[in-house]
């Protein structure tokens, strides 16, 4: 269970455990509804629309993987899989896994829901944060703003995908909450989300701002240089193999994709330039915004200095989410992990300053036009520059917090 040494309980909270079941149950039933979306035995045409494939797609492929080694050990399946369209882009460790266990394609759905299931898990470890012992009114809210982003298009997509970019996303999540107690454990967790994907290797940052010695992290960054030097040829690969659609993406580079569309044929420093133009301006806006509202930052980062587990989830989610879109053009469904941030957030009253509540409607605006479905998906693009400068500047700024690891808080 999740620990709240900041916040004490009163007669008006009462755990609210009521409201918490309500709200658990109307995720749950909503993730449900999403999956039997998926699998075709109810019908949303907004994902069908958005995906327009089978269920559980990417899921899939990397099953297929898996059947493809276990048939072919000395085989290649980045030279493609027959009756897929799509050439894999997945690390072999994973799907050799998967063949060791006897996995496969035939278990598709079961493994989906698994996969679902652990998004959920982490949804409601958030949810729980951010309304167990907390007054009835702003726990209400703090779920109002949760719920409405779970619901979010690119959390959908991820669930439809069956991409493992969730299971990825339960293991940051997990991380951040033995990172409070035991680094070893939440720096394994780290390493292993990023041998599967790389982006969490950023995470590291934070397990290292937060003990007194750098042999952890040195030990855990050296073993991943090591998998990175052993399978440089297949990282190639994957990186060659890899689609970067900039209609279902986000990063620094989807606005060149969106000048093409509208100007093929110019040279490609032309729509890289762009591109630049375009992060600069968003950057220049975030940094804008945290001098306007400085005052507001500053009282948020103060609440964020008596949670422990919300300093984590805030500089983590904004080191994670800065290395997807640093990587040029991440999808969409990768922005789930924006629901760190947005959980730390309210969890230090961000709803009750006016910076704060811009920040979260910033959020939310990404979330919901991120996706190709939306004709005003470049718009949400573009407000995730400024929101992801703020939300990098507030976790650069809550590593300043002097903690003392061997306390239940940070030292005064």
């Amino acid at each position: 269970m999740l620990s709240h040494n900041s916040v004490t309980s009163s007669p008006k909270s009462n755990g609210n455990g009521k409201l918490i079941f309500v709200a658990a149950a109307f995720v749950s039933a909503l993730v449900l509804i999403n999956l039997l979306v998926g699998i075709r035995i109810l019908h949303w045409p907004f994902i069908e629309n958005v995906v327009g494939e089978s269920p559980f797609g990417d899921l899939g492929v990397l099953l297929a993987m898996a059947d493809f080694l276990r048939e072919n050990p000395n085989g290649n399946p980045y030279d493609g899989i027959e009756g897929y369209l799509y050439v894999p882009n997945y690390p072999l460790l994973l799907p050799k896994a998967l063949g060791m266990l006897g996995l496969g394609f035939e278990n598709l759905l079961t493994i989906g829901f698994v996969l679902a299931i652990l998004v959920l898990a982490s949804m409601l470890t958030l949810l729980l944060f951010n309304m167990r012992n907390v007054p009835a009114p702003k726990a209400l809210e703090n779920a109002v703003v949760l719920v409405f982003a779970f619901l979010s298009p690119p959390v959908m997509l991820l669930l439809e995908r069956g991409n493992y970019d969730s299971l990825i996303f339960f293991m940051v999540t997990l991380a951040c909450l033995w990172g409070v107690r035991n680094r070893p454990i939440a720096g394994g967790l780290f390493l292993i989300a990023a041998i599967f994907k790389f982006f969490p290797i950023s995470a590291m940052i934070a397990i290292a701002r937060r003990g007194r010695g750098l042999y952890l992290p040195a030990i855990l960054l050296a073993a991943f240089a090591l998998y990175v030097a052993l399978a440089w040829g297949e990282l190639a690969m994957i990186s060659q193999n890899t689609p970067r659609p900039h209609w279902l993406g986000f990063g620094g580079q989807v606005f060149g994709g969106y000048l093409q569309e509208f100007l093929p044929g110019l040279p490609l420093a032309a729509y890289l330039g762009f591109s630049a133009l375009i992060d600069l301006i968003g950057v220049f806006g975030g940094l804008k915004l945290y001098q306007v509202f400085r005052t507001d930052f500053e009282n948020i980062l103060s609440e964020v200095a008596n949670k422990k587990f919300a300093q984590l989830l805030l500089q983590v989610g904004a080191l994670v989410l800065l290395t997807a879109f640093l990587i040029g053009n991440s999808f969409d469904y990768r922005l789930v992990f924006i629901l760190l941030p947005l959980s730390a957030l309210l969890a230090a009253s961000a709803m009750s300053t006016t910076g704060g509540r811009l920040v979260i409607l910033g959020i939310l605006i990404s979330l919901f036009w991120s996706v190709a479905s939306f004709q005003m998906q470049p718009f949400g693009d573009l407000i995730l520059i400024p929101v992801m400068t703020l939300l990098t500047l507030l976790a650069g700024k809550s590593f300043k917090l002097n903690w003392d690891v061997s306390s239940k808080g940070p030292v005064r």
